[in-house]
């Protein structure tokens, strides 16, 4: 059984030969598998179950950096300029350690005041041919590889959106009406529709959405305000998918932080999976025995506790955990709840890797 097969039956509910595996590496963690494993391959050598495609904007950072100079906003000589206009500065080294791969997120239209100074903007033509060519040969090659294909669409809109505006700023558009909030979060809603309907078209397995909306502590916004203002678009997104699918292909939503209040919600507009349920907001003893008949669960190993505080025997207990409960009718995908930071011990990353290979 491929990885892909073996993915399939679990998403379809029907009992696989062990739990499927996802996970995240950041730079620092990939220097340290390839102390250990001679490779920074991830999918290959940790034994993953999917691999993501992308689209590919056809926009250069340099058209970004001049549209910004001609605004007056400052872009310094090493900031990371985005496809889409996102601005990331690198921190000095001495100040992150072995954490290099950090960077200090800026928010270049804070200052803009109408929607006429976001058209001028460099936006990349999303119907380029360039932009979703690649796709099919692409999702061809990970099926002939054994593995689950996932069209990558997370930070679907609301992020994307606070990444450029600021997230303070956005609210304040919203609530005050400047239009401005509104054309960002149309703009990249289209964006993701776009890419969605070239993902189902190019046969992926699952279409993976997300934004964050929650806090450890609840919602970061009030419901009733994502129901106004996300939720219709995020279900244009997944209609998409629906309209164009071929065969029956999952959607998955991320979100961190405590999202319980939506979860109906978002099986209401489509949503098959739902990550990284964190445990240390969103208890996976009471969330998945709840939803576990109308949606699957992608995550639920802590990245905040188990996998960089526990030891290699806490690790095994938290998937052993998984493991009953899919035996028990769970749709799980394993994997830790965010990306492996270096402060994760090898030792626990491979008692993850090892216990997620055992028969269910």
């Amino acid at each position: 059984m491929t990885e892909r097969e073996n993915l399939r039956r679990m998403l379809e509910g029907d009992r696989p030969h062990h739990l499927p595996l996802d996970v995240w590496l950041t730079d620092p963690s990939r220097d340290m598998m390839e102390a250990h494993l001679g490779t920074r391959d991830e999918v290959a050598a940790l034994g993953l179950s999917i691999e993501r495609v992308t689209p590919r904007y056809q926009t250069e950072p340099d058209e970004w950096r001049e549209a910004y100079q001609s605004m007056g906003v400052p872009i310094g000589e090493h900031s990371v300029v985005g496809r889409l206009g996102t601005v990331d500065d690198p921190p000095l080294k001495h100040t992150v350690g072995t954490a290099y791969h950090l960077l200090e997120m800026r928010h270049p239209l804070e200052n803009i005041e109408t929607v006429a100074q976001l058209e001028n903007l460099p936006w990349p033509d999303l119907h380029d041919q360039r932009t979703h060519a690649h796709l099919p040969e692409e999702v061809a090659a990970i099926h002939a590889r054994g593995r689950a294909s996932v069209g990558n669409m997370d930070c679907t809109m609301f992020e994307m959106a606070w990444y450029l505006r600021g997230m303070d700023r956005l609210y304040l558009d919203l609530v005050d009406g400047t239009g401005i909030a509104d054309w960002l979060l149309d703009w990249f809603t289209h964006r993701a529709i776009v890419a969605v309907e070239h993902y189902v078209r190019a046969g992926v397995d699952l279409v993976w959405l997300g934004d964050d909306v929650g806090t450890q502590r609840g919602m970061m916004m009030a419901v009733d305000f994502w129901r106004a203002h996300l939720k219709p678009r995020l279900r244009r997104v997944t209609d998409a998918v629906r309209n164009n699918q071929r065969g029956h292909v999952w959607i998955a939503y991320h979100s961190d932080g405590d999202v319980r209040p939506i979860i109906e919600d978002l099986i209401e507009v489509g949503m098959d999976i739902l990550n990284p349920v964190q445990p240390e907001c969103m208890p996976i003893r009471e969330v998945i025995p709840r939803y576990r008949d109308r949606m699957g669960f992608w995550g639920m190993v802590g990245t905040q506790s188990t996998m960089p505080f526990g030891a290699p025997d806490d690790v095994i207990r938290a998937v052993s955990e998984l493991r009953d409960m899919a035996r028990d009718g769970a749709r799980i995908v394993v994997s830790p709840t965010h990306a492996i930071e270096p402060d994760v011990p090898w030792e626990n990353l491979a008692a993850l890797i090892s216990e997620v290979k055992n028969p269910i």
